[in-house]
This record gives structure tokens, sequence and C-alpha cells, in this order.
């Protein structure tokens, strides 16, 4: 009974992985012109942000792999270290997930400021 229970969920990881690596970093040069060395420092946060979030969605597919893979083992000590090395590359997940949220966060700062003082600039003074 167990094992269609971890194939289906397997192939759900697998699914969800595939679809993770369609969504894309914001692009702030859709809000108008940044300056040039905001610009700069947002296409390299950017471009590491993409680096992090293919290495992830690799691994949420490799565990989903494993994940359907023990439900077609024996329960010996080969599916043991499997399931080991499913929550470890479970916690790398986990930290490469902080570290994409930290570099949002990054692109934010530098974008936001930039979005505010084109939009107050733009106000005309009473």
């Amino acid at each position: 009974m167990e094992s269609w229970v971890c194939f289906l969920i397997g192939v759900a990881l697998v699914i969800s992985s595939a679809m993770l690596s369609r969504l894309r970093p914001p692009d702030w040069t859709k809000i108008g012109p940044i300056a040039p060395e905001s610009e700069a420092s947002l296409e390299r946060w950017s471009r590491f942000q993409r680096a992090i979030r293919f290495i992830n969605n690799l691994l949420l597919a490799l565990i989903g792999v494993l994940i359907g893979a023990t439900g077609l083992m024996a329960h010996t000590q080969t599916w043991m270290i499997v399931w080991l090395s499913v929550l470890l590359l479970l916690m790398i997940v986990v930290l490469l997930a902080c570290l994409d949220a930290f570099t949002s966060m990054t692109g934010y700062r530098r974008a936001v400021p930039e979005a505010a003082r084109r939009s107050f600039g733009e106000q005309e003074n009473p």
C-alpha cells in the first residue's frame, strides 16, 4: 500500500519542480529606467538567483525520484540510506530556498528605492 503513495509523492514532487522552474525572477527594468550602478547590481543578483533556483529545482526533482524509488525497494539498509539522503537533500533545499529569499530581498532593496525616487520625483510641488 505504501509503495504507490511513495510513487505518487515522487511524481508530484518532480512535476512541482518542473513547474517551479518556469518561474523567473522579477524584471525590474519593466517599471522604468534604473540607474546604471543599480542595474548592474540587480543583474548580478538576478543571475545568482536564477542559478540558485535552478540547483534547487534539480534537487527537488532528485528528491522526487528518490522518494518514488523507495516505493519499489525492499525495506533494507539501502532503503534507509535512500531516505536519509532524502532528508539531507531536503535540508539543503531549505537552505537554498532561504538564500533565494535573501537574494529577492536584496533585489527589492535595490529596485524599490529607484522606483520610489522616480515616482516621487514626478509629482508636482503645490
